[in-house]
């Protein structure tokens, strides 16, 4: 069994994260997880003020098709689960004031769908050689979208000295995955990311090669929500970056605990106004 890291981070008096800008996550980077999902409902995403939309990332349906021949069943529940709500996975924009590209991607509104029978087969990660081992089906669903993003992010990149990607449940996944793959492969600039809600991505063989590579990544965890322990840490598979609890509230319902509206976003406000953590973590 690997041997389990112990990471010693500094904390402000509210138990934050130092570093951990919570305005910034509160005004800009849980706007972008939003608008992941209304981008591949069909709507206009509502922005962060400043930023501009380059395009939708679009899924590759027959690379899909493809990758998921090859993949364990309950692996290929995962894909068809985030298939079932679009062919949109997110969304790059832009920021010129601030030279900043950022990325989000979605996850699915109905979380029950990939959890069900979930299974925690690893792969190689593909796009670096010898990066160590991740989730399969998480990676499925980001190769199936990751020629679009390269497509959107090498035309729209330049001039910009910063990159931020976050994303929301499986999207949380998607984004820790993507973010080697945008460092070595495609803009040469370590991004910064913001994840909700998201599931462990991969072993410690590619959570140690993250860490030292990206050094800012936090986690945004509702201490109610499951789905952050998932998969566990029995089977091998290890968080990266910094975790940031919030309180979104009490509640036994999945589907609330797990909601960027109904949990995440007011637990992330009580956070910003100071108020502690109420209760015991489930």
């Amino acid at each position: 069994m690997a041997k389990k890291r112990v990471k010693r981070i500094k904390r402000a008096a509210s138990g934050v994260p130092s570093g951990f800008d919570k305005q910034f996550a509160l005004n800009t980077t849980l706007p972008l997880a939003e608008a992941a999902y209304d981008i591949a409902d069909g709507k206009s995403p509502l922005l962060p003020p400043g930023y501009t939309l380059i395009g939708p990332i679009k899924i590759d349906a027959n690379k899909s098709k493809l990758l998921m021949k090859r993949a364990a069943l309950p692996q290929q529940r995962v894909m068809r689960a985030f298939l079932d709500e679009g062919h949109v996975g997110g969304l790059v924009t832009r920021n010129d004031q601030l030279k900043t590209l950022a990325i989000s991607f979605r996850g699915t509104r109905t979380p029950e769908e990939w959890l069900k029978d979930f299974d925690f087969v690893p792969a190689d990660y593909t796009p670096v050689k010898n990066w160590g081992r991740v989730h399969q089906g998480f990676q499925l669903v980001y190769l199936s979208m990751q020629a679009s993003l390269e497509g959107l992010v090498r035309s729209a990149v330049g001039g910009c000295t910063d990159v931020w990607i976050t994303g929301h449940s499986l999207g949380g996944a998607v984004a820790v995955l993507s973010a080697p793959d945008l460092a070595i492969n495609m803009t040469k600039i370590v991004p910064r990311l913001h994840t909700y809600a998201g599931p462990r991505s991969g072993q410690p063989s590619f959570a140690d090669k993250f860490d030292k590579l990206v050094k800012t990544c936090f986690r945004v965890v509702n201490r109610w929500d499951i789905v952050p322990q998932l998969p566990p840490v029995l089977a091998q598979y290890q968080h990266v970056g910094v975790e940031v609890q919030v309180d979104g509230g009490f509640t036994l319902d999945l589907a609330k605990a797990h909601s960027l509206e109904l949990s995440y976003r007011p637990g992330l406000q009580r956070l910003t106004a100071g108020a502690p953590l109420m209760g015991r973590a489930a």
